[in-house]
């Protein structure tokens, strides 16, 4: 088992649809090319009702790209009622995964963080079950601000991106 690569979750849903959903994505990524599989809660780790598809860790940057390029194709469809469906707004994108004996604490304190600055930041992962990590996921939308504030914080303190967040707007 030594021999296999450590995978990394690239989706995750516990939506009535979840299942249909990661099959498409999962023969998404198989279609470019991408080594992909498909896990339900049966799965150690996979948290009750929901479906994942994860990819080999050296593979995750392709992958992120091949699922954006998709959700782009796919963010004009329309649903069978012919509306545009709006869910795709509400997803949530991974900032932050972290293994090992501290990643409960360092997703913790960066979702302290990201909150502290106005941007709401879910932790992903099971305390009883830590050998499979924790993930923060923050909306769409606001994944490059958090990306910059996590950047910040690590090169200059948490404190540094702390004090950018209280200092006033520029009035527009």
């Amino acid at each position: 088992m030594a021999d296999q690569p450590e995978l990394v979750t690239v989706f995750r849903s516990a939506e009535p649809s979840a299942r249909r959903e990661a099959e498409q994505i999962h023969n998404v990524l198989v279609e470019a090319g991408l080594h992909s599989s498909m896990f339900d809660d049966s799965t150690p780790g996979v948290v009750v009702g929901t479906w994942e598809v994860r990819v080999p860790e050296a593979e995750t940057a392709s992958a992120e790209q091949v699922l954006a390029a998709h959700a782009g194709a796919e963010q004009d469809e329309e649903d069978q009622d012919g509306r545009v469906d709006p869910s795709r707004q509400l997803d949530t994108e991974s900032v932050y995964q972290s293994l090992g004996t501290n990643a409960e604490m360092e997703a913790m304190a960066i979702q302290g963080l990201l909150q502290s600055n106005g941007i709401d930041a879910i932790v992903v992962g099971d305390s009883i079950l830590p050998q499979f990590g924790f993930e923060v996921r923050v909306a769409r939308e606001l994944l490059e601000q958090a990306r910059e504030l996590i950047a910040k914080a690590e090169a200059e303190g948490p404190q540094a991106a702390s004090e950018e967040a209280e200092e006033p707007a520029p009035e527009v």
